[in-house]
């Protein structure tokens, strides 16, 4: 016992591999230090761009970009690989990530579907029809032109598969935030908006046909398992779901810190289920916030337990660290390869 706490301390000892040796100080420093920077960034700018009329997620992305190589990077190159290297990409991307999930949760329960849209799916399927299909038939049909103009050698089939579903899709979480910021969630317009996921459902299956080489055989079955996956959460899970959250906010008159793991436990799972179907785990997490949505109570509750600390850590990382790898330097107007 007392020869392996040492030798975690020695130098060249496990001590790299260990979650309390030097090792493991040395990264949580460095993770320590950008936090700080990015969530002090975020604060600062979101202040500012509030007095011109913007909402915060524009102020954290803003804040990302002047942090990363547009402006920080450019002015200062040293201090921007020290401040942020590459090693620690792979931490902030997983961070991110978990925050999107949480965001995609939220905006499941945040926007009452069931209330604007239940009664009204024919006008629903068309507008979703006809928001999807024009903008990606424009986007397939110019995709060629832009294809010709990439530096690296590209399938130019996978290319305007992509290219057309980038014209289509909504950028949900950017979009959901802005309309809970808003207080525009519990409107019509809202539900019509975040409603059309099927957007995202087409890229993932087109990932899936890319990823797959256009092998159909490869992409049926992963199509077929996230039809099941849905028809399991909303015909098989949902009913004792409900039942469960309400008899705990029934039986305790709140939601318990004891009880919240376990909402959390099926949110990732869910987003692992849609992650290993190839269609994004923020799907996973959108469908069991939709599955719960109609417990009002529950959604508030949600909000004041959980939702402040996703609202002030994960969410500025994730639109932050979005900013940060972008390059507005990297654009050149006019210039084809």
């Amino acid at each position: 016992m007392l020869g392996s706490t040492v030798a975690a301390q020695l130098p060249g000892g496990p001590a790299a591999e260990s979650a309390v040796g030097a090792g493991a100080e040395e990264i949580t420093l460095q993770l320590l230090y950008q936090l700080i920077v990015i969530l002090l960034a975020t604060r600062l700018v979101t202040a500012l761009v509030r007095r011109l009329g913007q909402t915060d997620v524009s102020g954290e992305i803003l804040a990302g970009v002047l942090l990363g190589p547009s402006l920080l990077g450019a002015l200062f190159p040293g201090l921007i690989h020290t401040l942020f290297p590459v090693s620690t990409g792979p931490i902030f991307t997983g961070l991110a990530q978990v925050g999107l999930i949480l965001l995609l949760f939220q905006i499941g329960l945040e926007f009452e579907f069931r209330r604007h849209l239940g009664a009204s799916l024919r006008p629903i399927v068309a507008i979703s029809a006809v928001g999807l299909a024009v903008p990606f038939v424009m986007g397939y049909l110019t995709a060629p032109w832009f294809h010709a103009r990439l530096s690296e050698p590209v399938s130019l089939f996978g290319f305007q598969l992509f290219f057309a579903v980038a014209m289509s899709i909504t950028a949900i979480p950017v979009l959901g935030r802005i309309l809970m910021e808003l207080g525009l969630s519990h409107t019509r317009t809202a539900a019509l908006t975040i409603g059309d996921v099927s957007g995202w459902i087409v890229l993932g299956a087109i990932s899936l046909l890319v990823n797959g080489a256009f092998s159909w055989g490869w992409v049926v079955p992963r199509l077929a398992g996230l039809a099941v996956y849905l028809v399991l959460v909303f015909l098989v899970i949902r009913k004792p779901l409900r039942r469960a959250i309400a008899d705990e906010l029934t039986r305790h008159g709140g939601l318990r810190p004891t009880f919240v793991p376990y909402i959390v436990i099926l949110l990732f799972v869910s987003a692992a289920v849609t992650s290993n179907l190839g269609v994004f785990a923020i799907i996973g997490g959108f469908v069991i916030g939709v599955a719960v949505h109609d417990d009002r109570r529950f959604v508030q509750e949600w909000k004041g337990r959980v939702w402040p600390i996703v609202w002030v850590f994960f969410l500025p990382i994730f639109f932050a660290y979005t900013g940060l790898r972008t390059d507005i330097g990297a654009i050149r107007v006019g210039q084809a390869s």
